[in-house]
């Protein structure tokens, strides 16, 4: 494990200086102050290895194709919002017929109460006659 300035451990690992203060600590890396003054750091061989394995990520500015790419990227986030559309419009139709559904049954149900109701009163209205005129009526 190598002892290196959080700067170099910063440039080997790929990170910012600070966040390799913060890695030390919450890891408990081994720490100390050179003769330089400048703090010192233990980075285990297995981070180095990690980010050693990883390969380097292309700056966009680099590559010469970069415009087809952002052509290629707009194509491809154009058809995925046109996909987007379709599914919100299909959703709106659906919610639409869905809503059409609702108002026939709430017809439905306001005729069959109103029968109900009707018939209800009519029911009160015989219960109302006294017994005896029932008989004789």
């Amino acid at each position: 494990m190598p002892m290196m300035s959080y700067e170099a451990a910063a440039e080997a690992l790929g990170i910012n200086g600070e966040s390799v203060r913060r890695m030390a600590r919450r890891k408990k890396w081994r720490r100390q102050i050179g003769n330089d003054g400048k703090g010192l750091v233990e980075v285990p061989d297995e981070m180095l290895a990690e980010r050693a394995d990883k390969p380097e990520a292309d700056p966009p500015g680099d590559r010469e194709d970069g415009r087809e790419d952002a052509r290629a990227l707009i194509a491809r986030l154009e058809a995925e919002l046109a996909g987007a559309r379709e599914l919100v419009s299909a959703e709106r139709r659906r919610g639409d017929e869905i809503a059409e559904r609702l108002a026939t049954v709430e017809r439905d149900r306001d005729v069959r109460l109103a029968k109900l109701e009707q018939e209800r009163d009519q029911w009160i209205a015989r219960a109302m006659v006294p017994w005896w005129k029932r008989l004789v009526g």
